[in-house]
């Protein structure tokens, strides 16, 4: 069983501001042998890539309080994780669809269902599903349809990033389903980038991998440890070497790579100094060489 060893951090790849879009990346979010996804993009071809492309199209977010806990609001991804204890209680799956997510279950769950709901209105916002799918609308969020105008959006290309004050720090990268590793990430500080051009009425940023994986990121602090603030400098951590874990002694058993340059010469327990303290940043750069941009493809 893989066991954890060390601090977490996250790295934006693509973020959304409540009221304003910074950066946007938008895809469908292929998992567990998904191919609903593939349905609708076989059907609805014109909206490969959008933000339709997505979870958001048949899920929804909403609040959950765990046993013992606080009520917290999540966002698609962290909801459904949430709910279903991370697929582990698979009846609640049909309670993290919103009103389109039901109709097309409800009706064979297949490309024909999506053509069997294309003349409903499923959210109730006066357009069918087939008008707001062609305006690039949720069919399943009545808060959205034709009508309504796209937020402003701004795009930072690499160059622009690196002419900003960056910011470097030494971590442990958690992994859930691949290998964990201790690197030296350079980027911007999230709340720095952000900062000139949110709303004020702007309460949190969404964050959204390549394949529309999204994390909530509030802007102030709460006490749900999944929710790491944007404007946070988090605790220091301690290098931890476990020989078991090393991938470089244990290939097939091991769970923690520790090759990286900023890893050699660092003992158990050692203090990972990180004289700017550990933030939630954007990075493009891992132990001084450029990220390997996102793809997609059918793997």
């Amino acid at each position: 069983m893989k066991r954890k060893i060390g601090n977490k951090c996250m790295l934006a790849t693509g973020l959304i501001l409540s009221t304003f879009i910074a950066l946007i990346c938008y895809a469908a979010y292929n998992h567990n042998g998904d191919t609903d996804s593939i349905n609708f993009r076989t059907v609805y071809p014109q909206a490969i890539g959008s933000k339709l492309d997505s979870c958001n199209l048949c899920h929804k977010g909403g609040t959950y309080t765990p046993p013992g806990g606080r009520a917290t609001t999540y966002v698609t991804c962290q909801y459904c994780h949430a709910i279903t204890n991370y697929g582990a209680d698979t009846t609640q799956y049909v309670n993290t669809l919103n009103p389109y997510g039901l109709d097309y279950l409800n009706n064979g769950r297949g490309a024909a269902a999506l053509a069997v709901i294309e003349n409903l209105d499923s959210d109730g916002d006066g357009y069918s599903n087939k008008v707001e799918i062609a305006a690039l609308r949720y069919p399943g969020d009545p808060t959205d349809d034709p009508t309504k105008v796209p937020a402003p959006s701004k795009v930072f290309t690499r160059q622009q990033l690196e002419a900003m004050p960056q910011h470097t720090q030494v971590l442990l990268m958690n992994a859930t389903k691949s290998t964990d590793t201790y690197a030296q990430y350079s980027g911007v500080p999230l709340g720095d980038l952000i900062d000139p051009i949110k709303l004020p009425s702007a309460v949190d940023v969404q964050v959204m991998s390549p394949d529309g994986f999204s994390q909530l990121h509030p802007f102030q602090y709460t006490q749900n440890a999944g929710m790491y603030n944007v404007y946070g400098t988090y605790a220091p951590a301690n290098f931890y070497y476990n020989a078991q874990a090393d991938v470089g002694q244990n290939p097939s058993t091991g769970w923690c790579d520790y090759s990286a340059p900023s890893a050699q010469g660092r003992n158990n327990g050692d203090a990972i100094v990180n004289p700017n303290g550990l933030k939630l940043i954007v990075a493009f750069m891992r132990d001084g060489q450029y990220l390997v941009p996102g793809y997609l493809d059918l793997t």
